[in-house]
């Protein structure tokens, strides 16, 4: 089986689940919890995260979802996003899905649609680790400063922001113009319980000012300096670490999220596909 692999609008089923733990998923419908405006924070940043949507025809609920732009024509996003109902086997064409991107002051969304999905080959169903895609756009976005790629893992103990679009409470709230913020702090492994540890390249945060939730899925976990965001993993669900199962954001919520820092799996992957990184 070859390592990466091209499809006419890839994923996998989003359910999240470790050997011994069930894990809840950031499925799309909704969007930070808690948090901040991206207006507050990262301002300059907002163009190049992306809203996702995907449709086809009048019975078919859609799916939204959020990305990152790391090439003018090349979105990151979770291979679940790509799935009516984020359904293993059944998969989106890529004209059905539609990248919306501000580039103004004014949040006038400019709207691109998919010519090419790629997933990340090797993504594992029951884990969610792997949990990657590749979104080519059918023309470039001018006007907007991708997002660069951190060299290394983003340490433990380190404070992080992650991005979405959708509703600001559970269950509940508009989508937003622009992306909401959580601010999250990067947890150890050793941090959790051995049942609520998920094998592969993975991310876990715990929650400073919000966190993650439906919605999410696909959008970036981000590290600023001097002014300058990185781009470390990508949302792909979380859990509640007294119990390993889905729960609202809390004292006790972890995000777990997809590594594609340059000394992950996934690194080799976007760079066999998007020129320049």
């Amino acid at each position: 089986m070859s390592k990466f692999r091209k499809v006419a609008g890839a994923a996998l089923g989003s359910a999240l689940l470790g050997s011994a733990c069930v894990v809840a998923t950031a499925t799309p419908a909704g969007a930070i919890v808690g948090g901040f405006a991206g207006s507050k924070r990262g301002k300059s940043l907002a163009p190049a995260v992306v809203r996702l949507a995907a449709k086809d025809g009048w019975r078919d609920p859609g799916v939204n979802c959020t990305g990152t732009l790391i090439a003018d024509r090349w979105v990151v996003t979770a291979q679940h996003c790509t799935n009516k109902g984020e359904k293993q086997g059944r998969p989106y064409r890529a004209s059905k899905i539609t990248v919306y991107v501000n580039t103004s002051a004014r949040n006038a969304a400019q709207s691109r649609t998919a010519s090419e999905v790629w997933r990340l080959d090797g993504y594992d169903e029951r884990s969610g680790v792997g949990d990657i895609a590749l979104l080519k756009l059918s023309k470039p976005v001018a006007g907007v400063t991708p997002v660069r790629i951190g060299a290394a893992p983003i340490p433990a103990g380190t404070n992080a922001y992650v991005y979405g679009f959708g509703e600001t409470a559970d269950g509940r709230g508009d989508r937003q113009s622009l992306p909401r913020v959580a601010e999250v702090k990067v947890a150890s492994p050793r941090s959790l319980q051995a049942p609520c540890r998920l094998p592969g390249q993975v991310t876990y945060v715990t929650s400073v000012n919000g966190g993650t939730a439906r919605g999410d899925s696909g959008g970036p976990t981000l590290e600023w300096s001097a002014g300058v965001p990185t781009l470390f993993a990508v949302t792909g669900g979380s859990f509640d670490r007294t119990t390993c199962r889905g729960g609202k954001v809390s004292a006790t919520w972890v995000g777990l999220y997809n590594r594609v820092d340059r000394r992950s799996a996934a690194w080799h992957f976007l760079r066999a596909h998007v020129g320049g990184l």
